[in-house]
């Protein structure tokens, strides 16, 4: 019975080990598994959280890149726009901000004067009259301001225009043209202006030395302005014109010539005013009334300050000596008076002020007188080839002698001898909706 029991403790004991080394086993396989499933999950993780990491560099460095790209285009584009404003002489943010160019003007007004007090409220009137000019050096774009800096003067700025004066003995008219459009007066300071100055406000006006005439000789009317004995420089010069001409001067000026008597008419709103003129005058019409010279209305500014009708005449002024007169008459019909300079080529009086020759001719465009030359070589060409084919054609059909053998020449193969002579005619052939040049052919008769 001992035995017995002893036999199944051993065996029970041995299941049990065995029991207990699969156990071992197993939970050094689960063990291992775990493990092994540890480090590929972990070098999984890592493996995904490196590559993020790589996308996430890539990302920052494409939008670095991006970010790079929009700095490169926007300076691209600021320097196009301040090239292209500096190309019209305009100065722009993209050039200079305002807080740089507020200090800069600020440095230079401590040296010189500018147009205007420097502050914020004037700067946009300073930046209107500032020119920019650009250029490239070394690879470098380079601008230059150009701050005009006035001097404390202040001229009269008259504009020039030469005025029809109708001789009331010879009925002729005669203007004088002057040799500059515009002119500076300050007192008996005189100051010819070659170009208009810029206007940088009502009647204020901003001359540079550009506009002024270099080395001017003295003009006809500084001597009348200055009641000069001497009149050497004016010239009166008989011209042709309309016999009515009307132009505005500025604003609500006009410059009125008629020929002949004429009807000024101002219907006004309870009242009708006429007046009887014949020469030269400066009209400036009421705002009120509705101003009618001959069939013509003159239409008034809005902005008008008159409010009287003026007509003051215009004549030439008694002066000690005479004025010389040129025979010579200029065709300044349908002429502007303001540009007469630029319609006369600016006409150039020579050193002593005597005027050179000159008139007023229609202009002929290069297209016609391409038209006209090329009409003239079709015409001589359509002469020669008629000539060179009644040539070809008579030397062809003109009757010949017989052929005779010489005492020197031997006549292998039979003398040729031209029968009775045929009659030649031409024909044209020309096609009749054709503007081409017409052929001719050669038709003999027999």
């Amino acid at each position: 019975m001992l035995n017995n029991n002893e036999h199944s403790v051993d065996q029970k004991v041995s299941l049990l080990q065995q029991a207990l080394t699969k156990l071992v086993n197993v939970s050094e396989n689960m063990n291992s598994n775990v493990n092994r499933l540890e480090n590929k999950e972990i070098n999984t993780i890592i493996r995904k959280e490196n590559d993020l990491h790589n996308v996430v560099s890539i990302l920052n460095s494409l939008y670095q890149i991006l970010n790079d790209f929009h700095t490169i285009f926007d300076i691209i584009q600021e320097t196009e726009t301040a090239i292209a404003f500096s190309k019209l002489h305009i100065l722009h943010q993209s050039i200079i901000n305002s807080t740089e160019l507020l200090n800069m003007l600020l440095g230079i007004e401590k040296y010189a004067v500018l147009i205007y007090p420097v502050s914020k409220d004037n700067l946009s009137k300073l930046e209107r009259n500032i020119v920019v000019k650009s250029y490239i050096s070394k690879g470098s774009l380079v601008f230059i301001l150009e701050i005009p800096l006035v001097e404390p003067d202040t001229y009269i700025y008259y504009r020039v225009i030469p005025i029809p004066i109708l001789d009331s003995h010879t009925h002729k008219t005669h203007t004088i043209i002057p040799s500059y459009p515009f002119l500076l007066v300050k007192r008996l300071k005189y100051r010819p202006v070659v170009s208009p100055c810029e206007e940088i406000q009502d009647g204020r006006f901003l001359c540079s030395d550009d506009n002024l005439a270099q080395y001017p000789v003295e003009t006809c009317i500084e001597q009348i302005m200055l009641m000069k004995n001497n009149q050497s420089s004016c010239r009166q010069h008989a011209i042709q014109i309309e016999s009515l001409k009307i132009q505005r001067i500025i604003s609500n000026y006009w410059l009125l010539y008629s020929e002949n008597n004429l009807i000024i008419t101002e219907h006004c709103t309870e009242q009708v005013h006429k007046y009887q003129v014949q020469g030269s005058y400066i009209m400036s019409p009421n705002q009120q009334c509705r101003t009618q010279v001959g069939d013509v209305f003159i239409n008034t500014p809005t902005n008008a300050s008159v409010t009287s009708f003026q007509l003051p005449a215009v004549e030439v002024p008694a002066l000690q000596e005479e004025i010389k007169k040129d025979t010579k008459q200029l065709d300044l019909r349908n002429v502007d008076f303001r540009d007469i300079k630029d319609i006369l080529n600016s006409a150039k009086f020579s050193a002593n002020g005597t005027p050179m020759d000159f008139l007023v001719k229609n202009e002929i465009s290069v297209w016609t007188l391409m038209l006209y030359v090329i009409v003239f070589c079709c015409i001589v060409y359509v002469i020669i080839s008629r000539f060179k084919l009644f040539i070809y054609c008579h030397r062809r059909n003109s009757p010949k002698s017989p052929v005779s053998p010489s005492d020197n020449f031997s006549l292998e193969e039979g003398g040729v001898k031209v029968a009775n002579p045929r009659q030649i005619s031409f024909v044209s052939t020309t096609a009749p909706a054709t503007p081409a040049k017409p052929s001719r052919s050669c038709v003999i008769n027999n």
